[in-house]
């Protein structure tokens, strides 16, 4: 559990500027003396720096964002923050890349971050090195080698374990190294993760949550990329699986396998080989979509609403119907509105091709499919179910998995707003002095 405390932080300062951040190129930047942004000189009075190139200027941006107090979107780094293979190396960075990075809504609302001092014996890492510290000294003012030895090993080992104190003192949170199918992702455990889905800070349950990953990934034609973001994680209400949705690099090229990483590590019982079970990743993210189905999308047609492709049939939602006069038998009423019908029709890969490519469009090849079903060609018309929950329509011979987050709770997580606070004091702080930001005027 995490031992973070929310009376021990303020809450950022409230604004109504928002960010967008973008991919922030290179590794992340931290500033060598931290400190914090003077309260004299708040952020409205500073502003981008001119003749910075890409990257200076996303990380001068993202700083005044995270100031302002408004929503901000998650951003990643291509290239990631200390070893994935390494779990000692960098491990302050680490956490800081990932505050930085981090999606914020104002007044720490919206989903919360996976604690960075989530351990289950909420023990503080400061107390606990200093009982081993204590131990060793009596041991050794008593001439017990032993005794010496075995504390030592154990402030060893505490100090391998994701040693070193959070933001609320205490040990971090244990991260672990998962490996198979051309990835390398460096994330929390499967355990603590899982842990905090059942029973938050609080003992209640978080259906939705950010999990802080890096990782590296080749595909199977040896392209090799790497990042350092989070995953937006769900975990299904019926138990069948995890959703988990890359935030902050949505046009990475492997987003969706790094993703589909982490969801193969969170649902195999065994953690060993999760991964190498699941083959290769890209195709597995794309099996685990086409089950979650497909969105009805707006379409412009005289008759038609809605359409879309949904394994290998045209789905069409006609356009509500408003009666013309009154129909005393059937109840209705002239000005009544009918909603719009669903229809499905096979259609064959050209047929798909030539809608997709725009040679036809969607209310043209449904109403001539319309037309074939009318006259009884058999195979025209086909099957496909509407989810209650989450309305996809999916085909039911492939079976259907929600890929739906649980709206936010409107809470204010307290970790969230010392989060930021940390960002801003670290990159903020950083920006100036690297002269990226100005005065204004």
């Amino acid at each position: 559990m995490s031992n973070f405390n929310e009376s021990d932080w303020i809450r950022a300062k409230g604004g109504t500027g928002s960010g967008k951040g973008g991919q922030f190129e290179g590794r992340a930047q931290t500033a060598a003396d931290p400190g914090s942004f003077p309260a004299a000189s708040p952020a409205a009075d500073f502003e981008v720096s001119p003749g910075l190139n890409p990257s200076q200027r996303a990380h001068a941006e993202r700083a005044l964002a995270l100031a302002q107090g408004g929503f901000v979107e998650a951003t990643a780094y291509r290239k990631t923050v200390g070893s994935v293979a390494d779990a000692d190396d960098k491990r302050p960075e680490w956490w800081d890349s990932k505050r930085v990075s981090a999606e914020y809504d104002a007044e720490g609302a919206g989903y919360p971050q996976m604690p960075d001092d989530y351990t289950p014996s909420n023990t503080s890492y400061s107390e606990e090195m200093r009982f081993y510290e204590e131990r060793q000294a009596y041991f050794a003012a008593n001439g017990d080698h032993e005794g010496v030895a075995l504390m030592r090993e154990k402030i060893n080992r505490l100090k391998s374990r994701d040693g070193g104190q959070a933001m609320s003192g205490s040990r971090r949170t244990h991260r672990m190294r998962y490996s198979g199918s051309g990835m390398d992702i460096r994330m929390p455990s499967r355990t603590a993760i899982q842990r905090f889905a059942r029973e938050g800070t609080d003992g209640n349950p978080v259906r939705t949550f950010d999990v802080p990953i890096s990782g590296t990934y080749t595909d199977a034609d040896g392209n090799t990329t790497e990042v350092d973001g989070w995953v937006r994680v769900t975990k299904m209400a019926d138990g069948s699986g995890w959703y988990c949705e890359p935030k902050g690099f949505p046009n990475h090229p492997h987003a969706e396998a790094y993703a589909e990483g982490v969801a193969a590590v969170l649902e195999s019982r065994r953690v060993s080989g999760a991964m190498s079970r699941q083959g290769d990743l890209i195709e597995a993210a794309r099996k685990r979509r086409a089950a979650s189905g497909q969105a009805l999308a707006p379409v412009r047609s005289e008759w038609l609403s809605k359409a879309a492709i949904v394994d290998g049939a045209l789905v069409v939602e006609t356009q509500p119907y408003t009666y013309k006069r009154d129909n005393p038998a059937k109840g209705i009423r002239a000005g009544d509105t009918r909603p719009g019908k669903v229809h499905s029709y096979a259609l064959t890969p050209d047929e798909e091709r030539a809608i997709r490519s725009g040679e036809i469009v969607p209310g043209a090849m449904a109403s001539r499919k319309a037309k074939a079903a009318r006259d009884g060609v058999p195979g025209v018309s086909v099957t496909r179910e509407r989810c209650p929950n989450c309305g996809n329509i999916y085909n039911a011979a492939r079976g259907h998995q929600c890929r739906q987050h649980a709206a936010p709770t409107g809470r204010t997580y307290g970790y969230n707003l010392a989060a930021r606070q940390r960002a801003v004091s670290r990159l903020l702080a950083g920006v100036v002095s690297k002269g990226w930001l100005a005065p204004k005027g």
